[in-house]
């Protein structure tokens, strides 16, 4: 594919459209770049100043998105967007910053994961391992690092380790792994899709284009996923990914499990994911083992907090369902008791409701559930009969009743939902957490 001279347009300037518009600019296009608000007020805007720059709400950017060649989309916004409408009608390819990149990248083997839950873990720890036999791997992608940054070095791999998210998916064309996982599925993004179908179908595009060469590894007790891949052609990789009895044993044959810090029966999950494209690539386990060995875990995902104070501190800001949320209190088991846990944040609208599993668990294990941000209200009334609530607004409300109550078991902050209305992301939701936790006097 040549992009010199060609009429391509970013449409959102998060870290992706950034990449992949510093790419584009490299290899001669004539770009135009598409963002919310007057482009003097976008804190890129010193960089990219001699582009054609657009406000959305700009009469021109309709023009300008309709006689692109291509539109490079930012994950955060969805694809029927009006300014998209008559570019889709025009059919001008509408693509992610990941599927741009992949047409110019060079690596031996693609290797993509996503699903609701541990998306994160797995492919760190798969880069991880993968580098333990001292192979050469770009680890980008929803993590937070553009496969653009990989096009812009022009350096060749070994292995490209991506995090995929269903909203990087859905602009999808030539993308294909060889191999591909979806981990879990539960309903997320319900700003985004109606309904759990719909979003495991955006999430089952992981599988496109991928041939009989190629391998999914797969959830075996995922109905969803059940009448789907029976459509496709790859090798189908189905593991038992839920009882930690049959998952600890598998691991055990292979592994010694005596050094791994990873808590919870859902990262007993990730390591077998890992085991198993280690498996399907036909490499030495060794590479895992030393990762089990030191591996200390993710930032901001059941991440142990260093303090002062007398309670043992967990933070699990990256959690935005309960799901996630559930996967964390089950890591609890056996930490000092009394659990306080720290829920709230943005509403979505879909998949908020916590199921009747959810509310007796917080019943038999939770002593206070402290709930902060716009979801406030909503949770009081849906867990106050069956476990204490104390409104404590924001992490500053959080830290005073620490404080006042002489709280000495063991906090989780595991938000279940989006971090938006309080904080920028979820990194800066976890960071700020863990400042505020640090902050309170012992």
């Amino acid at each position: 594919m040549q992009l010199k001279d060609k009429k391509c347009t970013v449409f959102g300037l998060g870290v992706s459209g950034s990449s992949a518009t510093r790419f584009l600019v490299k290899a001669g296009a004539n770009v135009s770049v598409i963002n919310q608000g007057p482009p003097e007020s976008w804190k890129e805007f010193q960089q990219f100043r001699d582009l054609n720059l657009l406000d959305q709400s700009d009469a021109k950017a309709q023009e300008v998105m309709e006689r692109s060649d291509i539109v490079v989309l930012s994950p955060g916004i969805p694809r029927s967007h009006p300014l998209l409408l008559k570019a889709h009608s025009e059919g001008v390819p509408v693509i992610s910053e990941i599927e741009l990149a992949y047409r110019f990248v060079s690596f031996e083997k693609m290797l993509a994961i996503t699903g609701s839950n541990g998306k994160t873990t797995t492919v760190t720890l798969l880069a991880q391992a993968l580098e333990a036999l001292n192979k050469k791997v770009f680890l980008g992608g929803n993590i937070g690092t553009p496969l653009c940054d990989l096009a812009i070095s022009e350096e060749k791999v070994d292995f490209i380790v991506l995090e995929l998210s269903s909203f990087q998916l859905e602009s999808m064309i030539d993308f294909k792994a060889d191999v591909s996982a979806i981990l879990n599925l539960t309903m997320n993004h319900g700003e985004r899709y109606q309904n759990l179908e719909d979003y495991a179908f955006a999430k089952f595009h992981i599988t496109d284009r991928q041939n009989e060469s190629d391998t999914f590894i797969f959830d075996q007790s995922s109905e969803l996923l059940e009448k789907w891949i029976t459509r496709i052609p790859c090798q189908l990789c189905p593991l038992e990914l839920h009882d930690p009895i049959v998952l600890k044993k598998e691991l055990e044959t292979h592994y010694d499990l005596s050094k791994l810090k990873l808590a919870g029966t859902h990262n007993l999950a990730n390591l077998r994911v890992v085991d198993q494209f280690l498996e399907v690539l036909k490499l030495p386990k060794a590479g895992l083992q030393q990762v089990i060995d030191t591996f200390p875990g993710v930032h901001h995902r059941v991440e142990f907090v260093e303090h002062s104070g007398e309670f043992v501190c967990y933070n699990d800001a990256k959690s935005t369902n309960w799901d996630a949320t559930m996967a964390a209190l089950k890591a609890m088991e056996g930490k000092p008791q009394p659990l306080w846990l720290v829920l709230g944040g943005q509403p979505r609208g879909q998949g908020e409701v916590p199921s009747k599993e959810i509310l007796h668990y917080l019943r038999d294990h939770v002593e206070m559930v402290l709930v902060i941000g716009a979801a406030q209200s909503f949770l009081q009334k849906e867990l106050g009969n069956h476990v204490k609530v104390f409104l404590a607004e924001n992490l500053q409300g959080m830290a005073k009743q620490i404080k006042e109550k002489k709280f000495t078991g063991t906090l989780l902050f595991s938000p279940a939902f989006p971090s938006f209305d309080q904080f920028s992301n979820y990194v800066d939701r976890g960071e700020k957490f863990k400042q505020t936790i640090i902050g309170i006097e012992s």
